[in-house]
């Protein structure tokens, strides 16, 4: 609709169409990192068998997120690396390049809890294969099903059979409130790194949580990071808090989101706000 003048500014535009906006003459195209948690996937912590965590760290290993992001977003995404966007107070950067795929360690640590691969590849243990149904109610919003359609594939590679389960939000809340579901994604908007209590801390935690966590440590170091309010040792705190996340594989971050908002050379001031997204406040159109 921007390219045939049907609008002056469009938001969120696609990957493909982004390259060409920021060399044209024709358009402006605005960008900014949203202050998020990022988009990531939980494996539901109390179910079998990915209450055990060796499970989870294999689910992770055999993700190559570096190429599933770049393929996806056409490099206008970066890959994630923490639960917490770059621009968030208490983002560790020593996180950075510190886990990648590595499908022979998952391989090896399925082989050790007893997954073996059947005839079809899929990994099998007392007669059930290892199904990982994602429930999802989003549908492809930042394209994220395409992201999980190259996951799929590369998960399958190492012997899990990812299933999608597409339901209406009503049905989707019942089902992550039943905890009938192996794995969710989601995403959370917030300047600041209490975020990462409103969705892992247990007395914060209702029914409809997407993070199935109970683990004293982290709960003490999520109450700890509310409280303190010297912001050196606050940020020593949210690493350590984002480093038992990753470590333990309560959530596993995929890409950080880059807002945008392309408009034609008429429109004049707008503005991306601390928060990543578009003020029109002062916006205005030259005749």
């Amino acid at each position: 609709v921007l390219l045939n003048g049907q609008a002056n500014a469009i938001d969120l535009v696609p990957p493909q169409n982004v390259a060409e906006f920021r060399t044209s003459s024709e358009y402006r195209l605005l960008e900014g990192e949203l202050l998020n948690q990022n988009y990531s996937l939980y494996l539901n912590a109390k179910r079998p068998p990915w209450d055990d965590q060796r499970v989870r760290t294999a689910f992770r290993d055999a993700l190559d997120l570096d190429a599933a992001v770049k393929t996806v977003y056409l490099g206008t995404f970066d890959r994630a690396w923490s639960p917490l966007s770059p621009s968030i107070f208490g983002y560790d950067k020593t996180l950075e390049h510190t886990w990648h795929a590595e499908p022979e360690a998952a391989a090896r640590l399925l082989d050790e809890v007893g997954w073996k691969k059947g005839p079809d590849g899929i990994r099998v243990k007392d007669g059930k294969p290892l199904t990982v149904v994602f429930v999802d109610t989003q549908g492809n919003r930042e394209k994220r099903l395409d992201l999980m359609t190259i996951l799929r594939k590369q998960l399958r590679d190492t012997g899990f059979d990812l299933k999608l389960d597409s339901q209406p939000s009503g049905a989707y809340l019942a089902k992550v409130a039943a905890g009938e579901y192996d794995l969710v994604a989601g995403s959370l908007f917030a300047p600041d790194p209490d975020v990462l209590r409103r969705i892992h801390s247990r007395k914060l935690r209702t029914s409809f949580a997407i993070s199935k966590v109970d683990d004293p440590e982290l709960e003490a170091l999520l109450e700890a990071g509310s409280q303190e309010v010297d912001a050196e040792k606050r940020a020593a705190i949210y690493a350590k808090i984002q480093r038992v996340v990753l470590d333990r594989t309560y959530a596993i971050p995929t890409y950080v989101l880059k807002y945008n908002v392309a408009t034609s050379q008429s429109v004049r001031d707008v503005a991306i706000d601390v928060n990543g997204f578009p003020v029109f406040y002062d916006t205005w159109i030259a005749r």
